[in-house]
């Protein structure tokens, strides 16, 4: 038994794509940038997605030790 299922995997997945549509728009239209737009854009999105991915993982490990007890 994995930690995730396919569902949940799929799930997760679409809601990054659109995570990642929604803020890069905001990068570039709303917020503006200096410099580099793909630097700027690598570095706010992939914070963000390493944030969210690693709130997913974490609380699926203490799902997974809760219902094994």
């Amino acid at each position: 038994m994995g930690l995730l299922t396919k569902k949940q995997i799929l799930f997760h997945t679409i809601f990054t794509v659109i995570i990642c549509a929604l803020k890069i728009y905001q990068i570039i239209f709303v917020e503006g940038f200096f410099g580099n737009v793909f630097l700027t854009i690598f570095k706010k999105v992939g914070l963000l997605l390493v944030v969210y991915w690693a709130g997913i993982l974490l609380l699926s490990i203490i799902k997974k030790k809760l219902v094994k007890r």
